[in-house]
């Protein structure tokens, strides 16, 4: 005996039998030993069912969770549940965790768990309420109770005792479900697909959904139409935007082509952290490994330069005038100086505008790096850029100050380092003082030997391998030699001044800080001018001295001996070099009885080393170094004074030192002025202007100097140990282009694309290689969409109609789309987006693809076109009228897609007066005005079908009926038929049977 149906009688589920059956769900048949726990796997239909689920779920995540074990299916009510369990009362109602596994685990066939889960990605998964079979009761009908559901399942369970909403807030429009058709990427929001399609996205603004998006932004999204876009950014490539080849066609992108290997590489790692803001690079070139962005690099490298394809914003030959500042890193002829820096050779003239009015507007930042031309760690490796390492940090800051005030002639170092405050420079130069020395990686010049015999007189302040013998001085030792070379003509030829500033030497305001050189702070005047003018003559034995101090005229010797007389005198910052104890002490054979050397030496320079006298100088407080020097020169006669050579002929080096020391230690007093001197003519340290110190040097001997300084190895700075470590200096200068107008930056722009640009030095270095995955574009060979968007065009292959219509009815599924589904339009596969288009605003309403509406149906409905052109017509060509007036194109209950219930009904609307209710009714026309008229258009009047009297024999024959006569006259002229039968359409006069009155 058959088990009987258990749902049986029950309407809601026989309706939904008969559904099934109609969609063609029908089992596909017994399943042999096909166990499972749910009671109506043996009905056919829930068969069929099972058979769909198994269907769609194929691939399908299961999302089963323990909750979910523990659900009752519908059909089995709480009684059967409470039977189900021994211990629990039939009246009680257990806790879902109780329930037996005969009953919740029929969860657990993975055809329902597919199904399951196919209809929470469709709809969301929300917890199912207590008494949802309850409300099912109450409602009328099984679609009413599900509505009801979903309303309250999209609500927020309310708190416990929770106060009503007395101010309920805007309602917040829901986020878009993701259509389960979209390719599986990740959005990138709206503003990273302006970045290709800025043109639609302008013209959809203008749009009504554009208009509206202005307020509501997250509801018109690109993504919420066309899908997640990060795998369409990723299949189009560099040449969507860059152009084959790297040579660009779009007005606003740059050429690739041209540019070095290291600016291309460094700019996409720029991107990719975000230095340079731009999110559709970031997100193209995130997750590329340094190779795949070398080789990218190295493609373009290698590529044939050509000039952008792109037209001229501005007058060139006006530019040219105005490029002075950016030849300077970008190249008189737009190449490059540095390969850190981009050529701008060729470039599309919109995008260097669109560069320099960033600059300008400070939305995008001139970062400048200094390795850029000084080379990683400050190690030149570009022919006549000078190296940094090496160099102290106090000479460094002093040079960039010089570079700042215009002290130093160079028009990009001042306008990079003009604002700079003193912070940044101390931090830039302690960076490279604290780096490892290196000879300039660049190609020497001239003969190193030779040069090392005419180097005597530099090495003087600069030393040699050493260092410079001050901090103020810079070190030559490994400098880059065509720099060098270049500085050396540069002073020869007066296109360079030689500053030399005393206080290098001689230390802030005359108080010596370097052992071996004396203060001159606490001299006297005279005795000051007195020894300059014993170096210029050569009396002094000083090569470095006698060559500064020539030429020196005698208002700027009175000068600095002033200004050093005026200073407040203090012990050198030097180390003694003895015990200052024993130095007092020291006894002197000068007589038989021999005497202190400090009485001796009192006589002339003072008691405490001050000198009373203007002409001998003050030892107190002067450097120790210095002093033993100057008493060893005595002695040895090159400093020729006969006085003190007797002095100091019987001391041996420990008594110098000792005496040294002891009036190094004794405090300095400030000398009197001279009664005729004047005061110093400024209060800044004293400065001597030497262009005659090289003026002697031929090219060739320049450039021997060079090479010999250049192949010295660079000694270690002494602050090097305090200062290693940090990131390479950048300046950020935006102001560079500020004083530019908009009119020159386009016509530097110009003037930058009409030149040639040539292959980039790094192109050689380029490794050969094939061309890299994400630089050209293939199309899908099946015509589809790159990536998987959804582009709505009909000759998709990836996507199908009703796939791309169910985007639109996501939002637009109600209203006058209810019949959609089933409608003659959607079975014949008509797309939303062959009559509408959202991204331009051509019609004024419906968002339709004509300005007309009748235009917008005649491209499919031909013959109405036709017919609307001829004589007898509906107003649509006056615009009286349009198509929607009679039909609904997006579906209706009746045919033609008519939106009223009949024909009839439709012309009723206009035309009233033949509604009716007649005493007398003409049956053709409550039949159907189609039986007469064309509503489309006709030759005839009032639209007929066919001239009358012939419409009318169609029904009536001639002669009132017999067929064999022909028509009398006063059926043919006139009004034909209706010369007697004026009311046609029906007739309410007791005597219009015939419909004559």
């Amino acid at each position: 005996m058959d088990d009987p149906d258990p749902h049986a009688g029950i309407a809601d589920f026989a309706a939904l039998r008969e559904y099934a059956r109609q969609i063609d769900l029908e089992p596909s048949g017994p399943v042999a030993n096909d166990v499972s726990p749910h009671p109506d796997f043996g009905n056919a239909d829930f068969t069929a069912l099972r058979e769909y689920a198994r269907e769609i779920g194929i691939g399908q995540p299961s999302n089963t969770t323990e909750s979910d074990r523990s659900w009752v299916h519908p059909h089995v009510g709480r009684a059967q549940v409470a039977a189900a369990l021994p211990q629990v009362s039939a009246a009680a109602e257990p806790p879902d965790s109780e329930l037996p596994s005969q009953i919740s685990g029929h969860f657990d066939d993975p055809e329902l768990a597919a199904l399951r889960d196919y209809a929470q990605q469709i709809g969301g998964d929300s917890p199912k309420p207590a008494d949802s079979a309850i409300r099912l009761a109450k409602s009328d009908n099984a679609f009413d109770a599900l509505r009801e559901l979903l309303r309250k399942q999209g609500q927020p369970t309310p708190a416990p005792n929770a106060a009503p909403d007395t101010n309920p807030s805007r309602p917040v429009p829901p986020a878009a479900r993701r259509d389960p058709s979209f390719t599986d990427a990740h959005r990138m929001g709206s503003q990273t697909c302006l970045y290709c399609h800025a043109v639609q996205a302008e013209t959809f603004g203008r749009t009504l959904m554009g208009r509206i998006s202005k307020t509501q932004p997250a509801k018109f999204d690109c993504e919420n139409c066309h899908g997640p876009g990060s795998a369409h950014v990723q299949a189009v490539g560099c040449s969507a935007c860059h152009g084959e080849g790297g040579v660009t066609k779009r007005p606003g992108i740059p050429n690739l082509v041209g540019q070095d290997p290291e600016y291309l590489t460094q700019a996409m790692r720029s991107y990719i952290t975000g230095q340079r803001r731009h999110d559709l690079m970031r997100l193209v070139l995130s997750g590329l490994s340094e190779a795949e962005l070398q080789s990218i690099a190295s493609y373009y490298a290698r590529q044939l330069p050509e000039r952008a394809k792109t037209p001229p914003i501005g007058d060139a030959s006006a530019g040219r005038a105005a490029t002075g500042l950016c030849s300077a890193c970008h190249g008189e002829l737009g190449i490059s100086v540095s390969p850190a820096w981009p050529s701008l050779a060729g470039q599309d003239a919109q995008y260097l505008a669109d560069a320099i009015q960033a600059y300008r507007a400070g939305t995008r930042s001139k970062a400048v790096a200094c390795a850029g031309c000084h080379g990683q760690g400050g190690i030149s490796r570009k022919a006549g850029i000078p190296s940094l390492v090496g160099m102290s940090q106090q000479y460094l800051v002093l040079a960039m100050k010089d570079y700042a005030s215009g002290e130093r002639r160079h028009g990009v170092m001042k306008a990079l380092l003009s604002g700079v405050d003193d912070g940044q420079l101390n931090s830039f130069a302690l960076f490279y003082a604290g780096q490892a020395p290196a000879r300039a990686q660049t190609p020497g010049l001239g003969n190193p030997s030779a040069g090392k015999t005419a180097a005597s007189l530099c090495t003087g302040c600069h030393g040699e391998s050493e260092g410079s013998v001050s901090e103020a001085f810079p070190s030559l030792a490994g400098q880059d030699a065509r720099y060098l070379s270049a500085a050396i003509k540069s002073y020869r030829d007066k296109a360079r001044e030689k500053v030399v500033a005393c206080a290098a030497c001689h230390g802030e305001h005359g108080i010596s800080r370097k052992t071996g050189i004396p203060s001159l702070a606490g001299l006297a005047p005279p005795y000051l001018v007195a020894a300059m003018k014993a170096y210029a003559a050569g009396q002094r034995k000083h090569a470095v001295m006698q060559a500064l101090l020539t030429d020196v005229g005698e208002s700027e010797f009175n000068n600095i001996a002033l200004f050093y007389a005026r200073q407040v005198p203090a012990r050198a910052a030097t180390p003694p070099p003895g015990d200052p104890s024993a130095g007092k002490t020291v006894l002197m054979p000068l007589t038989d009885f021999p005497i202190a050397a400090s009485a001796v030496c009192a006589g002339c320079h003072g008691q405490q080393g001050v000198s009373a006298n203007p002409a001998w100088p003050s030892l107190a407080g002067q450097d120790a170094r210095y002093l033993a020097d100057a008493l060893k020169a005595y002695k040895d006669g090159s400093r020729d004074n006969a006085m003190m050579k007797g002095m100091v002929a019987a001391l041996d080096e420990t008594a110098i030192n000792n005496i040294a020391t002891y009036y190094a230690t004794l405090a300095p007093a400030q000398p009197p002025a001279a009664d005729n001197a004047q005061a110093p003519s400024s209060s800044r340290e004293p400065v001597l202007i030497v262009n005659k110190l090289l003026a002697s040097i031929d090219d060739r001997t320049a450039d021997d100097i060079a090479g010999y300084f250049a192949s010295l190895v660079p000694a270690a700075s002494a602050q090097r140990n305090a200062a290693q470590g940090g990131r390479e200096p950048v300046v950020v200068r935006n102001g560079l282009v500020a004083s530019l107008d908009e009119r020159t930056v386009r016509n530097i722009a110009s003037y930058y694309a009409s030149l040639a640009p040539e292959q980039p030095r790094g192109a050689g270095r380029a490794p050969a290689g094939p061309v890299p995955a994400l630089v050209s574009y293939t199309r899908p060979a099946d015509g589809s969409s790159p990536g998987g968007i959804v582009s709505f065009r009909k000759n998709d292959p990836s996507r199908r109609v009703e796939l791309n219509n169910a985007i639109c009815l996501g939002c637009h599924e109600r209203g006058e789309r209810t019949y959609w589904s089933g409608s003659t339009h959607e079975t014949r596969a008509v797309g939303c987006t062959e009559c509408h288009t959202i991204m331009r605003p051509v019609s004024r309403k419906a968002a339709l693809k004509t300005e007309i509406e009748m235009d917008t149906c005649f491209q499919c409905h031909k013959d109405r076109r036709a017919q609307i052109l001829r004589s007898s017509h509906m107003p649509l060509r006056e615009g009286k009228i349009t198509c929607s007036n009679c039909h609904n194109p997006h579906g209706s209950a009746t045919e033609a897609l008519l939106r009223e219930n009949s024909t009839n009904d439709t012309c009723y609307k206009c035309h009233a007066e033949k509604r009716g209710p007649f005493l007398f009714e003409h049956a053709p026309v409550r039949e159907n005005c189609l039986s007469c008229h064309d509503p489309h258009g006709s030759n005839n009047e009032y639209m007929l079908k066919i001239s009358r009297p012939r419409l009318c024999a169609e029904c009536h024959g001639f002669g009132h009926g017999a067929l064999t006569n022909g028509p009398t006259a006063v059926e043919t002229f006139g009004r034909a038929c209706q010369n007697c039968h004026v009311a046609i359409h029906g007739s309410n006069s007791p005597s219009g049977a015939l419909l004559q009155r």
